[in-house]
């Protein structure tokens, strides 16, 4: 099943500067669910915890997710926010410290500062290691929701938010912008009481493991500027936008070109409830990665290098719609089916 989608590919007007928005961007007015593909972004909405957040900087609470340095609580360094209901210290939606915003979906988000008056060229960053390593060559959709909130206490907003893939983990020094060229941004300047979301469609020229999100520019090319009523205050300097739902899409099937390699893997049963059995050991196939994702995109379960396909425990999961993507020695194929 596909839902429907309303794209704006050329002609997408940027209120700020009333100009026309760059091709490579597709505005996507409804979220994409593709039932062929499979979000390899690992807790793409931030729900999952290590612990609870305490008050700012709080992003090492969140499961999957780091500040690149990986420097820890206020300092020269970017540190950026992470709300959720179990937090303390101004971090549980909808009323935060950092403003008043709700979740664009489920019931957490990030937040980062991409721009301090006081401080030049002041940066924070969100970094996770993809689930699985993007195929160059391959065509994958690419897609984030950003929003300044619906209570604005940081008045700034800047242009050049984007997403820079690598095959390595990224550094940074300090709060410094990170010295490389985003392979999607968007280069409007983005202001919305709203969550809007952002898609593009990227092939990899390498082998990407790594995802970065934030502003790469300097200042001076970010035209920082005051656009919301300054309340005072400490947040008065900052340009501060919240994010969720961060995905990447893995390819179709047809588009890698293995649509007959699901009919040499036996699988049954389906409906399931406790064992799914799995069988392509017959036609030579050597299976690397098996990730089971719900109707979300979400991985649930995942196995690296098993051992072998005869049999996957779904007992744990709950009643539903889920996908077993399985990358092999021969291509990748992806299979639905129904956990009862």
């Amino acid at each position: 099943m596909r839902f429907f989608q309303f794209r704006l590919h050329l002609f997408a007007m940027d209120p700020l500067k009333k100009r026309i928005l760059p091709c490579f961007i597709t505005f996507v007015m409804m979220q994409i669910l593709v039932q062929a593909q499979i979000n390899i972004v690992p807790n793409p909405s931030f729900e999952n915890t290590l612990s609870c957040p305490t008050g700012a900087a709080g992003w090492t609470a969140c499961a999957n997710w780091n500040n690149v340095n990986m420097n820890v609580g206020p300092g020269t360094w970017g540190t950026p926010d992470y709300f959720h209901p179990c937090g303390g210290g101004g971090t549980a939606p909808v009323s935060t410290f950092a403003g008043t915003c709700s979740p664009h979906s489920g019931i957490a988000y990030m937040a980062l500062v991409l721009y301090n008056n006081p401080y030049p060229d002041y940066r924070e960053y969100l970094s996770c290691k993809l689930n699985v390593a993007m195929t160059p060559g391959t065509r994958y959709t690419v897609s984030f929701w950003i929003t300044n909130g619906t209570g604005v206490i940081s008045p700034w907003i800047i242009k050049n938010v984007g997403v820079h893939f690598s095959a390595s983990a990224l550094t940074q020094s300090g709060w410094s912008p990170i010295n490389v060229t985003p392979q999607c941004e968007v280069t409007n300047t983005i202001a919305s009481n709203t969550w809007v979301n952002y898609t593009f469609s990227i092939i990899p020229t390498a082998t990407w493991n790594y995802l970065t999100i934030g502003a790469f520019r300097s200042d001076a090319n970010n035209s920082p500027m005051v656009y919301y009523p300054n309340p005072g205050g400490n947040p008065s300097v900052y340009a501060n936008y919240f994010i969720d739902d961060i995905s990447v899409f893995a390819p179709l099937v047809e588009e890698v070109k293995e649509s007959d390699l699901s009919n040499r893997i036996r699988f049954f049963p389906n409906p399931a409830t406790e064992t799914i059995h799995l069988d392509g050991q017959q036609n030579g196939l050597t299976v690397k990665t098996l990730l089971i994702t719900n109707s979300l995109g979400e991985t649930v379960m995942q196995l690296d290098q098993p051992s072998d396909l005869q049999e996957v425990n779904v007992s744990g999961l709950a009643r539903g719609v889920y996908f077993i993507h399985l990358r092999t020695n021969q291509g990748v194929s992806l299979r639905k089916f129904v956990k009862e």
